[in-house]
């Protein structure tokens, strides 16, 4: 696995919903991820793996201009928590992310 401080060619996350540990606190957690995407998108690719794409992005559009929601690549994705130290793509991360920023691919 990379350190955090080499070149990347995105950052993913996996938004949280109802059935993950974040239900009691979901309205806060899900601005929280908002104001990360905000960040992020104003310098790389975001790559978001949720179980409800068309909310996400629904969230997303109200939030950022036309030149962020291009950074993003929204991925259905059934899970039950948020963390995914074991989940996310290693070896093939920079491929996974050149197909993600293919228009096709959201």
């Amino acid at each position: 696995m990379s350190a955090e401080w080499e070149e990347q060619s995105g950052v993913m996350i996996i938004w949280p919903h109802e059935e993950t540990d974040w239900k009691p606190y979901l309205e806060e957690i899900t601005e929280t991820y908002l104001q990360m995407a905000d960040a992020i998108t104003r310098y790389e690719k975001l790559l978001i793996a949720a179980r409800n794409p068309g909310h996400v992005r629904s969230l997303m559009a109200r939030r950022l201009d036309a030149g962020q929601m291009d950074r993003i690549r929204i991925y259905a994705c059934d899970n039950n928590d948020t963390w995914h130290g074991t989940s996310r793509p290693l070896p093939s991360w920079r491929k996974t992310m050149r197909q993600a920023s293919s228009p096709q691919s959201t």
